[in-house]
C-alpha cells in the first residue's frame, strides 16, 4: 500500500488535541507508512510511539503516489459546529464513520506528576475581548475560598497573580498527569487544558464554558459540572457552587 500523508492544519493546543482521535483512527486503518504533519509539537508528543507516525519531512523524495488527507479546525467548524463535537467533526472531514459520541484520544500521561487538591487553568490563547477568559479579581475570590493545595497551569508568558503553585511551560504529558491527579477538582475555561482534561480522562472537571460557542462543540462530556454563561455575568459564587470543597 502507498504512503499516507496526514496534514493537521492546527496550531493551538486545544484545536490540535481535538484532531487526535480521528488521526489515530486513520492510522489504525492504514497498513502502510503514515506521515503526520502536526505543527504543534507539544501535542504531537502526546501520541504514543506505538502508533508509528513518521515525520512528513522524512518522506522519501519522489513519493508521488502518497495519499494526502487533511483537516483543520476551520474546516471542522464551518461544516459541523451546529451538529457535532469537534472531535467527531474531524472523523467526518476525513471520511471516517462518525462516532455516536465524542471519543478520547489515546495519549501519553505522566502519572508521576505531583498531586494537588485543585488545578486551575484560567488563560486562553483564543480569547477575544473576554469572550472566554474571566477577570483576575474574580479568579482571586475563587482561589481564596478553596481549601487545599492549588496548582495553576499555563504558558511561560502568563501572569502569576495569586498565592498558588505555578506549573508554566511544562510538557503536556506532565500537565495531563497534573489534571488527572487532582484530588478535588480541575477548574478551567474553554482552552487547551479543557480539551486535555477530557482526553486525559479527568472526570473532576468544572468547565466554565462561553456562550459564544454551541455547548456541544468543545465541551467535556465527562466533566463533573459545567456552567454556560458570558464571562461578564459569571460570578465567583456561581463557580464555587459547582466545585467540590
Amino acid at each position: 500500500m502507498s504512503e499516507l500523508i496526514i496534514i493537521a492544519h492546527a496550531d493551538l493546543v486545544g484545536d490540535s488535541i481535538a484532531m487526535l482521535p480521528a488521526i489515530q483512527e486513520l492510522r489504525r486503518r492504514w497498513d502502510g507508512d503514515v506521515y503526520l504533519h502536526m505543527p504543534n509539537r507539544w501535542v504531537r508528543d502526546l501520541i504514543p510511539a506505538s502508533y508509528g507516525f513518521k515525520d512528513l519531512f522524512a518522506l522519501p523524495l519522489g513519493s508521488s503516489k502518497a495519499k494526502v488527507m487533511r483537516s483543520s479546525p476551520w474546516d471542522a467548524c464551518d461544516a459541523y459546529i451546529r451538529t457535532l463535537h469537534m472531535t467527531q467533526a474531524h472523523f467526518a472531514i476525513f471520511g471516517l464513520p462518525v462516532p455516536s459520541e465524542p471519543v478520547r484520544a489515546e495519549i501519553e500521561v505522566d502519572d508521576t506528576a505531583p498531586v494537588f487538591d485543585y488545578v486551575l487553568s484560567p488563560w486562553s490563547r483564543s480569547d477575544i475581548d473576554h469572550n472566554k477568559a474571566w477577570w483576575d479579581d474574580r479568579w482571586a475570590k475563587v482561589v481564596d475560598a478553596l481549601d487545599g493545595s492549588i496548582a495553576v497551569v499555563g504558558g511561560i508568558e502568563d501572569p502569576q497573580p495569586w498565592l498558588a503553585h505555578y506549573e508554566y511551560g511544562k510538557d503536556l504529558r506532565y500537565v495531563a498527569g497534573l489534571l488527572r491527579n487532582a484530588r478535588k477538582a480541575v477548574i478551567t475555561i474553554d482552552n487547551g487544558m479543557s480539551h486535555l482534561a477530557f482526553h486525559a480522562g479527568c472526570t473532576k472537571h468544572v468547565l466554565l464554558y462561553p456562550e459564544c460557542l454551541p455547548p456541544w462543540w468543545v465541551g467535556n462530556p465527562k466533566a463533573l459540572a459545567g456552567i454556560i454563561r458570558q464571562p461578564k455575568h459569571l460570578t465567583p459564587e456561581a463557580v464555587l457552587a459547582l466545585v467540590p470543597r
